[in-house]
């Protein structure tokens, strides 16, 4: 079976950390697609504001279209990992359900972080190879705190906390 997981929650909260451990836990099977490569490629990204809805759409979209690419075109594929903030639930379930039509199963991962320990961990970590750096992510942290859309039961989505990372 070929899956898709998809690691949501706020910048600085540590999906792409977790995304590299899944990739490294399965051998291999796993593919780590980064979402800032999908932004940069639609042209449509600011690394100081929250991009609205259509540019969002349109990033996903494309990053959507590659991961259903590989899924048809390369015979070893087993899945990807894929983490982006995806706050508004709209734009996930059509995610969702793009992925899905091509046949993929999709898992939703919500990762939080309280700002406290993202400030501590960042402020002791500088961001490397990350589009943002700790002072637009923990400012981006707070923009996006009331913005984010709590999953609901279509999405089925798993918590992970710090606490259960280790």
């Amino acid at each position: 079976m070929q899956i898709v997981k998809l690691i949501a929650g706020l910048p600085g909260v540590g999906k792409t950390t977790l995304a590299k451990k899944l990739v490294e836990d399965s051998g291999g099977c796993l593919r780590h697609l980064d979402m800032d490569d999908y932004k940069v490629i639609s042209g449509q990204s600011s690394n100081d504001s929250i991009d609205g809805l259509d540019v969002r759409r349109a990033y996903y979209n494309v990053a959507a279209d590659e991961i259903l690419r590989l899924s048809r075109e390369e015979e070893d594929f087993s899945g990807v990992v894929l983490e982006e903030i995806f706050h508004i639930r709209a734009l996930r379930i059509e995610m969702m359900e793009k992925l899905q039509g091509g046949g993929l199963y999709v898992e939703w991962i919500h990762v939080t972080c309280p700002f406290e320990v993202v400030k501590q961990r960042l402020e002791e970590n500088p961001r490397q190879g990350h589009m943002l750096t700790t002072e637009q992510s923990l400012k981006l942290y707070r923009d996006f705190e009331s913005l984010f859309e709590a999953f609901d039961d279509r999405e089925n989505a798993r918590l992970v906390s710090p606490a259960d990372r280790g």
